[in-house]
Protein backbone atom coordinates (compact mmCIF):
# COMPACT_ATOMS: atom_id res chain seq x y z
CA UNK A 1 0.00 0.00 0.00
CA UNK A 2 2.75 2.52 0.74
CA UNK A 3 4.33 1.73 -2.70
CA UNK A 4 0.90 2.38 -4.00
CA UNK A 5 0.54 5.74 -2.17
CA UNK A 6 4.14 7.22 -3.07
CA UNK A 7 4.48 5.76 -6.97
CA UNK A 8 7.24 3.25 -5.78
CA UNK A 9 9.37 6.47 -3.35
CA UNK A 10 8.99 8.24 -6.47
CA UNK A 11 6.43 10.68 -6.22
CA UNK A 12 6.82 12.72 -2.88
CA UNK A 13 3.13 12.99 -0.81
CA UNK A 14 1.98 16.66 0.56
CA UNK A 15 1.83 16.99 4.32
CA UNK A 16 -2.06 17.64 4.86
CA UNK A 17 -3.46 15.61 1.90
CA UNK A 18 -5.20 12.39 1.88
CA UNK A 19 -2.66 10.28 0.71
CA UNK A 20 -1.01 11.28 3.45
CA UNK A 21 -3.24 10.76 6.55
CA UNK A 22 -2.97 7.14 4.21
CA UNK A 23 0.53 6.83 4.35
CA UNK A 24 0.41 7.32 8.21
CA UNK A 25 -2.49 5.04 8.82
CA UNK A 26 -0.75 2.15 7.07
CA UNK A 27 3.22 3.21 8.59
CA UNK A 28 1.15 2.47 11.87
CA UNK A 29 -0.51 -0.90 10.89
CA UNK A 30 3.25 -2.15 9.85
CA UNK A 31 4.88 -1.30 12.85
CA UNK A 32 1.98 -2.89 14.73
CA UNK A 33 2.76 -5.84 12.70
CA UNK A 34 6.27 -5.53 13.49
CA UNK A 35 5.84 -5.27 17.46
CA UNK A 36 3.76 -8.31 17.40
CA UNK A 37 5.84 -10.72 15.26
CA UNK A 38 8.98 -9.77 17.15
CA UNK A 39 7.21 -10.68 20.17
CA UNK A 40 5.81 -13.82 18.67
CA UNK A 41 9.63 -14.59 17.56
CA UNK A 42 10.91 -14.38 21.36
CA UNK A 43 8.17 -16.20 22.55
CA UNK A 44 9.03 -18.83 19.93
CA UNK A 45 12.68 -18.98 21.18
CA UNK A 46 11.70 -19.47 24.73
CA UNK A 47 9.50 -22.61 24.07
CA UNK A 48 11.34 -24.21 21.31
CA UNK A 49 9.67 -27.77 20.26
Amino acid sequence: MLNQLTHFKKTPVREGSQRNYQRLEASKVIQEVEAVAAGLMAEKIRFPQ
